[in-house]
């Protein structure tokens, strides 16, 4: 028998790569990835992603929600499906910021949700030992892109030079900063990574005509 997976995430996905291309974090960094995997399998799995359960979920995985779920009703709307699936599914909060501890409509959802919720699957051990109280499977997935925290150290070039790495929904952030403080980035490098639309928005939005634009290397 095939067994269905659907990822309970905000919006309506068609394909792998609109998760790919989310501006949501935790839908690239978490859904995406892990549903290229499950695709691998074969067809002992087919999987759905998005705000509807189908009925033949038989695995459901719970993403972040977003700070607008109440503005939009998508609180209850997860909740009213939560509370209408089969008895057979299996619920699973991907758990990927410490929301139960705080006040806050994500956190409001989150705290209703868990009498729904068999497995949590962390991002790092510090948020597994965070949700240890809640007396639930709990499972530890690092995110991809986390690292070792490591002291910094003072480098020194000429010109200095400045690296920013984000998603082109932080970069007027950028933009607003370097036109802010034009004369300081007369004498400076600045290396950007950013994904195509990133790097287009910061090249036409920068004021400063005497700053030249080389975008060889690839964005992600």
């Amino acid at each position: 028998m095939t067994a269905h997976l659907h990822w309970l995430i905000p919006g309506k996905y068609n394909s792998i790569s609109d998760l790919e291309n989310s501006n949501l974090a935790s839908v690239r960094m978490r859904a995406a990835i892990a549903v290229h995997s499950i695709l691998g399998i074969g067809n002992k799995v087919t999987v759905t992603f998005g705000d509807i359960i189908p009925q033949q979920t038989s695995l459901l995985i719970i993403g972040k929600i977003g700070g607008d779920c109440s503005q939009v009703g998508r609180d209850l709307l997860w909740l009213q499906q939560l509370e209408k699936l089969n008895k057979s599914c299996v619920i699973a909060l991907d758990y990927t910021d410490n929301h139960l501890e705080f006040e806050t409509v994500m956190g409001h959802f989150y705290r209703k949700a868990l009498r729904f919720i068999k497995i949590i699957i962390t991002s790092s051990d510090y948020l597994a030992l965070k949700v240890h109280s809640t007396n639930k499977e709990i499972y530890t997935i690092d995110d991809p892109i986390e690292i070792e925290i490591t002291t910094a150290r003072p480098h020194c070039s000429t010109p200095p030079r400045i690296l920013w790495f984000g998603h082109s929904t932080n970069a007027v952030y950028l933009v607003d900063f370097i036109n802010d403080n034009l004369c300081e980035f007369e004498n400076l490098e600045m290396d950007i990574l950013s994904n195509e639309p990133g790097l287009t928005l910061i090249s036409k939005s920068v004021r400063n005509p005497d700053l030249s634009w080389d975008f060889q290397t690839k964005s992600f």
